[in-house]
């Protein structure tokens, strides 16, 4: 009936007032960071991190997606080295190489076809222990649409997942050897 309509649509309106006031009180950047120790000196972990030809081995986005079309650009393990991919599932995107060092890690540049901004990412080495403590790190901005930001916290959870996916996974690559 007429009141129903009334009461749903009322209904949408409040919950959209909520979502948006919601949004502006989101802040418009997010990032993202895990870390876990590998029994393995940086020079062994870094062959699998600061070449980009060997992220198919560890990155779990292409395990998610085994039609994703990857390609690389520049010389393998350099400043400048580019890894391009292509996937109707995880989207389009470059991932550009800043820096490369063997004893501290990688500093990289990423843009995804669906935004606007790059995010800038690290993943990093520090000793630690009998060991060396692997931290890779995400940041970027969403902007100020109050929509967009409500995404924030889901796309921070679901990197989060990823990181800790792809971590163990160069873990296990570089202890077993």
């Amino acid at each position: 009936s007429v009141k129903v309509l009334k009461y749903i649509a009322l209904s949408l309106g409040v919950l959209l007032v909520v979502l948006l006031i919601v949004g502006l009180c989101l802040p418009q950047s997010w990032s993202v960071e895990r870390s876990l120790v590998i029994k393995a000196e940086p020079a062994q972990i870094h062959p699998l991190v600061g070449n980009l030809e060997s992220w198919p081995k560890w990155m779990p986005w292409m395990a998610d997606d085994p039609k994703m079309q990857i390609s690389f650009g520049g010389q393998a393990g350099a400043t400048g080295s580019t890894m391009h991919w292509k996937s109707a599932k995880m989207g389009n995107g470059t991932l550009t190489v800043e820096t490369s060092d063997a004893a501290a890690g990688l500093h990289y540049s990423m843009m995804m076809d669906e935004f606007t901004e790059p995010a800038h990412g690290s993943i990093g080495y520090a000793p630690e222990g009998l060991g060396t403590r692997v931290t890779w790190r995400d940041s970027g901005t969403i902007g100020k649409n109050p929509l967009a930001r409500l995404m924030g916290p889901l796309m921070q959870s679901l990197l989060g997942t990823y990181f800790d996916k792809g971590l163990a996974t160069i873990k296990s690559l570089v202890e077993t050897g």
